[in-house]
């Protein structure tokens, strides 16, 4: 028992030797022991008292900014400070030495490379039992690599959202349960929100059709259901009521690891594509229509065409030919709308105007012709030219010919193209002896075709013709 006694008496001793003596003792010990603690922080430290006088820096401000020890005390601190930034800090702390409220600031502080890095300031006051603000303690955080971060994935979010913004196509995020992540621009304009009504929603909740808003959702299910890229044509009507049309590209979005967490889309408004191609369809039909009724015409200008010599049916046979070829292109010219009256019997009476312009008279309104009616006349008119040139006054340097159409009203008020054609100056004529061609193309053509009347006038003095055409069969 007394060798324990003795030995515990002896740790009493070493223990009253290890502790100090005196009170300066211990404040020189406790402040050695606080520097080495603060030192040790990866972290800079500093202290002011407190109307801000700086009287405190730890190991680590000296060594991020390479400055001598003391020389920032007082105000030198804000030297360290980019130019740019010291009259922002000076007002923040001030604010605080005034109201004592936390100190919470970023700015640039110069390395000791010489280069202004970005960090965190940071400082709480500490009061006494009266409240009384009695020293300012603070911290200084590098957040330079995590500002350049941000500053980066801020560019990179903006450039994205610009790029995203400037294309007219609709381009979307979603998750999972096809809730919007992302939307650009187009994608609200189509819409008709706003990004706060989209994000976080699905289809189901702002497309107004029920049974659009599935055909969707149930794309992009498949999508993530299946991890394969989608290709696909989408209905949408948007709030102005009108439906479109549009082709969407969907793929799945996986994360860092390959799980799909949602998908990415773009989609492509194919409305107009969409009705050019139906107008090209339709243009295809009517195309083959108007040549297989331009064929039938011209299987029937063969077999009706009689000459006696095969020179004479060729030159008939290309005649015909020819002016229905007049009359297509007009009408190819003006995208078969019609052809105009005037410029057809223009194209016919050509050869013979160039000649000596004023043999020939034309008086009448602006006639606009559909298609049919178009090959119709045009054919008429080739037969009354082509026999006014072989027997009538075209064939007599001293011949004349007036043609002049005008609108009447039959007797139930319905508007009549009455045409007048009257050769003068010629050899004498006289009806032929039987049924050729040219009579059988007025019939035809006039009276069939067109549902109007022909009347022939085989005065010696010279051929008149007068058709009378319900101007319901000419037009559109």
């Amino acid at each position: 028992m007394k060798l324990e006694g003795g030995q515990e008496a002896a740790e009493r001793g070493e223990r009253r030797a290890a502790e100090p003596q005196t009170f300066a003792d211990a404040l020189e010990q406790g402040q050695a022991r606080f520097k080495d603690i603060v030192d040790s922080i990866d972290q800079m430290i500093w202290s002011t008292r407190p109307d801000g006088f700086h009287d405190f820096y730890n190991a680590r401000w000296y060594e991020f900014t390479g400055v001598p020890l003391g020389s920032t005390d007082g105000e030198g601190w804000s030297d360290m400070f980019h130019p740019e930034d010291q009259e922002r800090a000076w007002a923040v702390w001030g604010r605080c030495l005034e109201t004592g409220e936390p100190y919470h600031i970023e700015y640039r502080l110069r390395h000791r490379s010489g280069e202004y890095r970005w960090v965190l300031g940071r400082a709480q006051p500490v009061r006494d039992q009266a409240g009384q603000i009695i020293r300012w303690y603070g911290t200084c955080t590098d957040i330079h690599d995590l500002k350049s971060a941000e500053e980066s994935l801020r560019r990179t979010s903006a450039l994205l959202q610009l790029i995203g913004d400037s294309t007219p196509d609709m381009i979307y995020a979603k998750d999972r349960r096809s809730r919007v992540l992302y939307i650009n621009s187009a994608g609200q304009r189509v819409i008709g929100r706003g990004v706060e009504e989209i994000v976080g929603r699905s289809d189901a909740e702002f497309v107004d059709d029920p049974a659009q808003a599935e055909a969707i959702l149930a794309h992009d299910r498949q999508v993530v259901e299946s991890g394969e890229t989608l290709d696909v044509d989408e209905v949408f009507t948007g709030p102005d009521g009108e439906t479109r049309y549009y082709r969407s590209v969907k793929s799945p979005l996986r994360d860092a690891d390959g799980r799909i967490i949602g998908l990415v889309g773009l989609t492509s408004d194919m409305t107009e594509r969409r009705k050019a191609a139906e107008r090209e369809r339709l243009l295809a039909r009517e195309v083959d229509h108007r040549a297989r009724n331009l064929l039938a015409i011209v299987q029937s200008v063969i077999q009706l065409t009689r000459e006696d010599d095969a020179k004479a049916l060729k030159q008939a046979l290309t005649g015909r030919i020819h002016s229905l070829a007049r009359a297509h292109t007009l009408l190819a010219d003006a995208r078969w709308d019609g052809a105009d009256f005037r410029q057809l019997l223009a194209e016919e009476l050509e050869p013979f105007t160039a000649r000596d312009p004023r043999r020939i008279t034309v008086q009448g309104p602006n006639i606009e012709l559909r298609s049919e009616a178009a090959q119709a006349l045009a054919l008429v008119l080739h037969e009354l030219t082509t026999n006014s040139a072989k027997y009538g006054s075209l064939s007599a340097v001293d011949g004349r010919l007036e043609v002049s159409w005008r609108l009447v009203s039959d007797a139930a008020g319905d508007p009549i193209f009455c045409l007048n054609w009257v050769e003068s100056g010629g050899p004498p004529v006289s009806p032929p002896k039987r049924r050729g061609f040219g009579s059988t193309v007025l019939r035809t053509s006039v009276e069939r075709q067109l549902r109007g009347k022909v009347l022939v006038d085989w005065d010696p003095g010279g051929l008149r013709c007068e058709l009378a055409i319900p101007v319901a069969e000419l037009g559109h």
